[in-house]
């Protein structure tokens, strides 16, 4: 996984809640996509009428307000848990993927198609850092505002794991 620069110090300084996100009980399962309640018998218009958890509400408007409120950095440190957390777990669940019922949703976030993308994030968040913060971020008055909305963003989004353990 190469996601650039800034997106392993953010997931650095937020430590355990990264393990926590990436390492979740829901992830080990792989129940990241919609295709996952076709199989438990769920159309897809039955998952977009269902109602909305709080916990997915708090996260969804939690990023949506990182960019209201601050900037386009600010979007993106609340982003990046997200896409690029979900390029993670693709990545390492690969390699343990084959034959499992989950392998074409693994193989949807370790593959190329997502891949690609999640390093062109990557590069256009530290070209992004490097020119509204400073080449060397950890520097900057304004790196542990970035690294707290990360860490916040990747919190939420454990929570959404959770709720969607418990059913």
């Amino acid at each position: 996984m190469n996601y650039g620069t800034t997106f392993p110090l953010w997931r650095a300084v937020a430590g355990e809640t990264c393990r926590d996100y990436t390492r979740h009980a829901f992830v080990e399962e792989m129940r990241l996509h919609v295709g996952t309640s076709a199989a438990e018998g769920l159309s897809g218009a039955d998952l977009f009428s269902a109602p909305k958890a709080p916990q997915n509400i708090a996260c969804t408007r939690y990023v949506l307000d990182a960019g209201h409120s601050g900037d386009f950095l600010d979007l993106m440190a609340g982003l990046a848990p997200l896409m690029l957390g979900y390029g993670e777990i693709g990545e390492r669940l690969a390699e343990q993927a084959d034959g499992t019922r989950s392998a074409d949703r693994i193989a949807t976030y370790s593959g190329s198609e997502y891949q690609r993308p999640c390093r062109e994030v990557g590069a256009l968040i530290d070209a992004a850092v490097s020119r509204r913060v400073r080449p060397d971020p950890e520097e900057s008055p304004r790196w542990p505002r970035l690294c707290d909305r990360f860490e916040t963003a990747t919190r939420l989004e454990v929570d959404v794991w959770k709720r969607g353990l418990a059913g």
